[in-house]
């Protein structure tokens, strides 16, 4: 079961933290995506977890849950991850959010990427999740999504403004 390995590969992830060992605090994480890649995780799973995620945003799995959805991309994590980007109590894990809709590609995440493109947490600084909302927008690639992107060319925040523009002239 996909939760018993997430575990035993953060405890032994913490053990090599706590002792200092980041080289292999790293080797584990390696083996970990190494493990997911060879058999990855069936959806079911990875959906189960990320309910979990919104249920307790203080999941301390919920960093491998999203790690795992990676390995395993499904149209069927679209709604929860809406879910988890619509929420601010959510909000640590936006930026992974933000990424993997980007990779599902779906226009069904077009407006919480919207929404997401106001989001100015204190924790980032760099708007990271604003300016990852716009790739998401542009992997998604409807008119609608471009629309957004055009728009957000006119954004009061230089960041969006600049991130919208490069987007939009590369080829």
């Amino acid at each position: 079961m996909l939760i018993n390995v997430i575990r035993e590969n953060l405890a032994r992830s913490q053990s090599a933290s706590r002792a200092r060992r980041f080289e292999e605090a790293v080797h584990i994480l390696d083996e970990f995506r190494a493990m997911l890649r060879a058999a990855p995780p069936s959806s079911d799973e990875v959906l189960q977890l990320l309910q979990e995620v919104i249920a307790d945003p203080s999941m301390p799995e919920a960093s491998d849950v999203f790690t795992a959805a990676w390995y395993s991309l499904s149209q069927d994590y679209v709604p929860p991850l809406c879910k988890i980007l619509s929420g601010e109590h959510l909000a640590a894990w936006h930026e992974q959010t933000v990424e993997l809709l980007g990779e599902l590609q779906n226009p069904e995440a077009i407006s919480v990427l919207v929404k997401s493109l106001t989001y100015h947490w204190d924790f980032d600084e760099w708007l990271c999740i604003p300016r990852k909302a716009l790739h998401s927008l542009v992997a998604i690639g409807t008119e609608e999504a471009l629309a957004v992107v055009q728009l957000a060319m006119q954004s009061d925040v230089p960041e969006i403004r600049n991130e919208a523009a490069e987007l939009l002239e590369s080829p």
